[in-house]
Parts: structure tokens; sequence; C-alpha cells
């Protein structure tokens, strides 16, 4: 089905606010022409659109962490220890409703 000159307009335009919706809420480099974009995503729907953008949002996100730096520990900190307080040894720790919950039905008894 051939689409009309005016008609196509249209949709492109579409895909443009439709892609500028989205990216509204992502942060996007201000130099993305979403024109571009659009011309290259003929035929996708605005949830194509929406996960295409959500992809290489994703991918830009994975490529910072993959290549950010490795922190370690300076010589003066001392690593986080984790204790538990008021529990048996080898002995799972109670959340408060699950500690509330037991003392309910052992006062039942």
């Amino acid at each position: 089905m051939l689409v009309s000159q005016g008609c196509w307009i249209c949709i492109l335009i579409l895909c443009i606010q439709i892609l500028k919706a989205v990216a509204s809420k992502l942060v996007i480099a201000p130099d993305v022409d979403f024109a571009e974009v659009a011309l290259k995503t003929e035929g996708f729907s605005g949830a194509d659109l929406q996960a295409l953008l959500y992809n290489a949002h994703l991918d830009v996100i994975h490529s910072a962490i993959a290549e950010a730096p490795t922190t370690t520990n300076k010589p003066d900190e001392v690593p986080l220890e984790y204790m538990v307080f008021d529990a048996e040894e080898n002995q799972p720790a109670m959340s408060k409703a699950e500690q509330t919950d037991l003392e309910r039905k052992v006062s039942v008894i």
C-alpha cells in the first residue's frame, strides 16, 4: 500500500513527537537527530520506538559501567563487617514482623 506524500510527512512528524516524548524520560545527548531516527524506523509502532530508545539507553549505561574503573579499598579504609545482635549461632535472623508473630503464637501456648 502506498502512502501519499502528505500523509507520509504526518507519520514522520508523529514519529518524531513520539521519540521526543519517550526521550523526555531519559538522559539523551543533545545532538541526537530525532528526524534521522524517524526516517530510519519507518513502519515502527509507538511501542517499537519506545523499545528502541530504552534499549539504546541501556546499551549506553552498560558500556559506561563496563568502562568505569573499579574501586578498591584505600589503605586506611577498614572493610565493612556485619554483626547480628541477640541471635543464636547458626540461627537465621528474624524480621520484626516475624518476631512479633512468634511472640503472639508463644503467648497463646
